[in-house]
């Protein structure tokens, strides 16, 4: 399993961090490689959404399922492929008057040939996307 982790340090309270990772529509303004982003229903666990993403460099529509969300602290979303699965996490945490955002990405590519070749491109894309969405999310905490 391949793992990439970030982490941001800002003034803004977990409510309007929270407010900023919960609105999955808006993903497109913050993500690089993201061009468009759509929540298909309500932002509950279960639910899905979908990105049209060039992470990939060709254009992919993405899929991804909610599968925990804990209000103001936690959004595990998880996309499924025949290759295996990468699950991404976001986690907000208080720090005094402050908030930690952490960012975490697991690709889980079970087989071993499409991990060390189709996952280590995907890992190294994966990190380039998080690191411009980091910078990102900055400006927009200021």
């Amino acid at each position: 399993m391949r793992k990439l982790e970030f982490v941001i340090h800002t003034k803004a309270t977990t409510k309007n961090v929270w407010q900023l990772m919960s609105n999955v529509d808006n993903y497109y303004k913050y993500i690089k490689y993201c061009h468009k982003s759509k929540l298909v229903g309500n932002f509950q666990e279960g639910s899905s959404w979908y990105d049209w993403s060039t992470v990939m460099f060709l254009p992919l529509k993405i899929n991804h399922k909610i599968v925990n969300i804990v209000p103001n602290k936690k959004i595990v979303y998880l996309i499924s492929s025949q290759f295996g699965e990468i699950r991404q996490t976001i986690l907000i945490i208080k720090e005094g008057k402050a908030t930690q955002l952490t960012l975490k990405v697991n690709i889980d590519f079970p087989n071993r040939l499409i991990d060390k070749t189709f996952g280590a491109f995907v890992s190294l894309r994966n990190k380039k996307m998080l690191e411009a969405t980091i910078q990102n999310y900055k400006k927009a905490f200021q």
